[in-house]
């Protein structure tokens, strides 16, 4: 992937199957539909920078570095929260 061009924020986007989905075996199609190439292709051409090896993004946009996020940080949820919320002036 030779498309990193510079640090940035990055946002989880997930699909999931919920516990008393009427229709699962449906959602799991989905969720393996929305995994594949041909998915992550579609969500490339939508904006959305694709987790698929083989599907180049639309826009180079993906960040040179990345700051995962650890367990010490979900820990600290909270005070980061309150700390955006100061920033952006947010309720």
């Amino acid at each position: 992937m030779d498309y990193m061009l510079s640090e940035g924020a990055a946002g989880i986007i997930a699909v999931a199957v919920m516990k008393n989905a009427p229709h699962p075996n449906t959602a799991w199609l989905f969720n393996r539909w929305a995994a594949s190439e041909e998915g992550q292709t579609v969500y490339s051409k939508g904006g959305r920078t694709p987790a698929h090896p083989k599907v180049e993004p639309t826009e180079k946009i993906r960040p040179a570095v990345i700051y995962p996020v650890g367990v010490e940080d979900l820990k600290q949820y909270a005070k980061y929260e309150k700390l955006w919320k100061e920033v952006f002036k947010l309720r």
